[in-house]
């Protein structure tokens, strides 16, 4: 194990706003019932990484670990807000 420095790197709280997959439940739908409108869904965590193909955050961190990581695929993140403490 790695010892601890005296520092660890703070990482920026985001909220990313994604776009899901979804699927309807049930055999049969009727017409007049039918939505095909897309959910936004919103993560909120701490930003490991972004590139091209994913958004990666984190809901907690240490020095030299992440806690239950979250890759959301670049093309369904439709914003990404940097969060700020009231203090800052």
């Amino acid at each position: 194990m790695t010892e601890p420095s005296v520092e660890t790197k703070i990482l920026k709280m985001v909220l990313v706003s994604w776009v899901d997959s979804s699927a309807i439940e049930g055999i049969w739908e009727y017409r007049d019932d039918f939505d095909d409108t897309l959910v936004e869904e919103k993560s909120v965590g701490f930003l490991i990484s972004e590139d091209d193909e994913k958004v990666v955050i984190c809901q907690s961190y240490s020095e030299h670990q992440y806690g239950q990581i979250f890759r959301i695929p670049r093309g369904c993140v439709t914003e990404i807000n940097e969060l700020r403490l009231w203090n800052e």
